[in-house]
């Protein structure tokens, strides 16, 4: 699966980018099934 990601086989849909520091809220979404896609967290750094 990581391979295909990589190799740009496999394009996952995302439907929402959220800071590391929001978890709780994308939790919350994930379980509110409120997001459409993939729920990303980006880490600044």
């Amino acid at each position: 699966g990581v391979e295909l990601i990589r190799d740009g086989r496999l394009r996952p849909p995302i439907g929402m980018t959220l800071p590391l520091e929001s978890a709780a809220e994308a939790h919350r979404l994930l379980g509110s099934r409120a997001t459409t896609g993939k729920l990303v967290l980006a880490i600044k750094g």
